[in-house]
């Protein structure tokens, strides 16, 4: 029995009882040319499935599911109608195979993150009970931590990596111990390279000559003008060809 209580049996019937009514939708969906050849792959797959080991801690993730249907998706990747050199029962067991891969992935990605989400609860509960001051010096932390959760949610990884991931004990620290100690120039590489920019966007800003600057900073504006501006020559008054 798993975790959640589904049990081998449970997962037996729901499965029988796919098979059962998959007539009325599924297979009423085919042309009437392939409706025999679907009734047969669906029989040799559902003997696949009836025949398939399932651990427990998988049976709440493969139980709410349309499993026929899925494992025929994998079945319609791999053969083509009518094949005769197809060996349908061994292609059968293979493809349920790969459906169960497909379910185990998916569990284990859904156990790292919540491992992640368990690892992040634990530490932000941590810094609440620190001072402003030291929740401050963490901030770069804090900040880090959350974009790690925020990863989990939006990136798949590949299996190996999240088997082996999951064999940390505090993954998410581990990884921020990995960014702060690789990353660190990369970071203030980035963050010179931006204040650069910013500060020469400035300039342009500074030579348009609409250019209005904000009165808190006028003072620096002026000294800026002072120290990095040609002075600007006095026109000369036009010619007009008459003597004082």
């Amino acid at each position: 029995m798993s975790e959640n209580g589904i049990t081998q049996e449970m997962w037996k019937d729901t499965l029988e009882k796919e098979y059962g009514v998959i007539e009325e939708d599924f297979l009423a969906e085919s042309h009437p040319e392939e409706l025999e050849y679907r009734k047969e792959v669906v029989g040799h797959l559902y003997g696949a499935l009836q025949a398939l080991s399932i651990p427990d801690e998988l049976l709440p993730a493969a139980y709410h599911r349309d499993i026929l249907k899925e494992v025929y998706a994998f079945w319609a990747d791999e053969a083509s109608r009518g094949d005769s050199v197809v060996d349908k029962p061994a292609l059968a067991v293979d493809c349920t195979s790969k459906w169960l891969l497909d379910v185990r992935a998916e569990y284990r990605q859904s156990l790292l993150y919540d491992r992640f989400v368990e690892e992040h609860a634990t530490f932000i509960a941590a810094e609440r009970l620190k001072t402003p001051d030291e929740i401050i010096e963490d901030a770069w932390k804090i900040t880090c931590y959350n974009d790690l959760v925020m990863l989990m949610e939006s990136v798949e990884f590949e299996q190996h990596e999240v088997d082996a991931l999951l064999t940390l004990e505090n993954p998410l620290s581990l990884i921020y111990d990995e960014v702060l100690s690789e990353d660190d120039n990369s970071i203030m590489d980035s963050l010179r390279e931006t204040a650069e920019r910013v500060a020469l966007e400035r300039v342009e800003e500074m030579n348009h000559p609409f250019f209005a600057a904000e009165a808190v900073v006028q003072k620096y504006v002026d000294e800026f003008i002072e120290y990095h501006c040609e002075p600007m020559e006095d026109e000369p008054e036009p010619d007009d060809g008459m003597e004082p």
